[in-house]
Order: structure tokens, then C-alpha cells, then sequence
């Protein structure tokens, strides 16, 4: 929540870890970092390490830009002020990544506190339709921000991440040839800048 906090917190903590194995100090910890998101204050900006490619320009640019009207709405206390953020332990957040690593779209995110932070009541909450809730109030919240890229967005929280779509193509056939049938597929959505449909 401050740079002092993060250089203390983060890369202090990474030079300690790697001195050992760094006796000549060519290991800068601003490098070494290699977390999800990471704070690059020299450039005034959040580079997010856990996003991956989608099938098309547009499907990316749809998930970026909810990402940020995400991270803008909680800096400027739309899901919840600064102090109930800060209670966020690593944790927790670290486990909900790692069920979300695992499970995609159909996670089970069981955090009440964590969950509240968005303004939601349910004890449980699948991943998909947490992004679901936060599509809505971020649409409601900055009303035409997001519409041009609603459809994409829809489509994505309907049908599933594109791992998610690509294993229903498959139809549980893991040969070779209809792997590439759908690679061949995907090319095609790129070429074409649309979303990939089983």
C-alpha cells in the first residue's frame, strides 16, 4: 500500500533470500521479482505477469481492460475503502490464485472477507460468477467504459477461460490430429480477430 512498504516488504526480502547464492551482487531484487503483479515505480506502473494470451486482439484487449477498471475501481474505493482492503492478508489472496490457477473459471472462492471486499454475501462463489458480479458494478459504476467490450467479456464468463473452450473442442479426443484440428481453428480466430467457440 506504499513504496516504502514494498521495498521493505518485497525486494528486501529477495536480497536477503539471495545473497547466498549471489556473493558478487549481480542479482538486482528489482529483476529478481517475479510475482503476479509487480510494482515498477521507476515507471509508474503495475505489470501483471499472470495474464496470458488469448485467441485475438479483442478477447485480450476485453480482459485488460476489465483488469484495469478493476484495479481503478478498488484505488478509488468503489468495492471498498483503503482500511478494509489492507485487512486483504497475502495468504489468503495467494490461495485464492491458486485454486483460480487450478480450477479456472469453476474455482470455488470460499473467502467471506475476501468476497465482502466486492460487495458480495454468499459464502461461496465460483470464480466465473464472482467476474460476473464485477462485470455488473463495474459496468453500473462507469457506465460505457466497458461496452464495447461487454460482448467479449460475456461470452468469456459464459463459455469459459480459453483453456476451458478448447478442452470442449477437443470432445475428450487428445490425439494428435484433433489437437491440431483445433490449433487450426484458434489460428483462424487470430487471423480473424474473433473469439474461439467449440
Amino acid at each position: 500500500f506504499s513504496r516504502r512498504n514494498y521495498l521493505n516488504t518485497i525486494y528486501e526480502k529477495i536480497k536477503m533470500d539471495v545473497a547466498p547464492y549471489d556473493p558478487h551482487h549481480v542479482l538486482n531484487p528489482i529483476w529478481v521479482n517475479s510475482r503476479g503483479a509487480i510494482a515498477r515505480f521507476d515507471r509508474g506502473s503495475i505489470e501483471i505477469r499472470l495474464m496470458d494470451s488469448q485467441e485475438c486482439p479483442s478477447a485480450e484487449i476485453s480482459i485488460v481492460a476489465l483488469v484495469i477498471e478493476t484495479i481503478k475501481a478498488l484505488v478509488n474505493g468503489k468495492f471498498a475503502d483503503h482500511e478494509t482492503q489492507m485487512k486483504c492478508r497475502t495468504e489468503g489472496l495467494a490461495q485464492i490464485l491458486d485454486l483460480c490457477i487450478e480450477k479456472g473459471e469453476q474455482a470455488v472462492l470460499r473467502d467471506t472477507d475476501y468476497l465482502k471486499l466486492f460487495g458480495l454475501s454468499a459464502a461461496t462463489l465460483s470464480a466465473s460468477e464472482f467476474w460476473k458480479h464485477i462485470l455488473e458494478r463495474l459496468v453500473y459504476i462507469r457506465s460505457g467504459v466497458l461496452d464495447q467490450w461487454k460482448p467479449e467479456l460475456d461470452l468469456i464468463l459464459q463459455e469459459g477461460t480459453l483453456s476451458t473452450r478448447i478442452l470442449k473442442a477437443l470432445h475428450a479426443d487428445r490425439s494428435p490430429d484433433s489437437i491440431r484440428t483445433v490449433y487450426r481453428n484458434l489460428s483462424d480466430c487470430l487471423a480473424q480477430n474473433k473469439l474461439f467457440l467449440p
